[in-house]
C-alpha cells in the first residue's frame, strides 16, 4: 500500500496552524500561572510550619482557602486541556457527529468558567477579610466590606448563570459587554476598597 493510500489526514491549513498556536500559547500561559500559584502556596504553607504559628480558626481557614484556590486553579487548567482535546477532531477534515461533542464542550466550558469565577470570589473574600480584621471596631468599614462582597457574589453568580444559559443555546457564546461588566466591576471595586483600607491602616 502506497503512502498516499495509507494517509488518513492532510497537512494543516494556515487557519488550523493559527488555532494550534493559540492553544499552545494558552496552555503555556496556564501552566506558567499555575506554577506561580503553586510556588506562592508552598511558601505560605512553609511559613505556617516553620514559624510554628498558633493554629487559630482564622489561620486554619486561610490554610484551607489556599488549598481550595490551588485546587480550583488546577481543575480549571485540566478542564481547559480537556476542552482542547475534545475540540481537536471538530476542526479536522472529517469531523465526527457534532451533537455529542457540542454537549461535552458546553459542559466543559460551563465548568471551566465556574471554577475561574469561584477563584475570583474567594480571592476577594481573602482580601476583604484582611481589611476586616484590621478594623475590629469600625462598623462602617464592616458594612462597606459586606456590601462590596455581596455585590461580588451577585455579579459573579449572575454572570455564570447568564453564561450557562447562553452556552446552552450556542456553544460558541462568549458573553456580551454587560455580562462582562457585571462580573468585573463588583470584583474590582471590592478588591480596590479592601486594598485601600489595608493601605490606609498601614499608613
Amino acid at each position: 500500500m502506497s503512502l498516499t493510500e495509507a494517509q488518513t489526514s492532510f497537512p494543516l491549513s494556515d487557519s488550523d496552524l493559527l488555532v494550534v498556536k493559540g492553544w499552545v500559547f494558552q496552555m503555556a500561559l496556564g501552566f506558567l500561572l499555575l506554577g506561580v500559584q503553586v510556588t506562592l502556596s508552598i511558601v505560605v504553607l512553609c511559613v505556617f510550619v516553620a514559624q510554628d504559628f498558633h493554629l487559630s480558626k482564622s489561620r486554619i481557614a486561610l490554610f484551607f482557602v489556599t488549598i481550595m484556590m490551588l485546587f480550583l486553579s488546577l481543575s480549571s487548567l485540566v478542564m481547559d486541556i480537556e476542552l482542547i482535546i475534545v475540540a481537536i477532531p471538530i476542526i479536522g477534515y472529517n469531523p465526527p457527529d457534532s451533537r455529542e461533542f457540542i454537549l461535552l464542550i458546553t459542559g466543559l466550558q460551563i465548568g471551566l468558567n465556574l471554577m475561574d469565577r469561584l477563584n475570583y470570589v474567594i480571592s476577594d473574600i481573602v482580601v476583604a477579610w484582611r481589611a476586616w480584621v484590621l478594623f475590629p471596631q469600625r462598623l462602617a468599614v464592616k458594612v462597606t466590606l459586606s456590601i462590596c462582597l455581596l455585590g461580588s457574589f451577585v455579579g459573579t453568580f449572575l454572570d455564570i448563570g447568564l453564561l450557562a444559559k447562553g452556552l446552552s443555546e450556542n456553544f460558541s457564546f462568549n458573553g456580551n459587554k454587560t455580562e462582562v461588566l457585571s462580573l468585573t466591576v463588583p470584583l474590582i471595586f471590592t478588591n480596590f476598597t479592601a486594598t485601600a483600607l489595608i493601605g490606609f491602616k498601614a499608613w
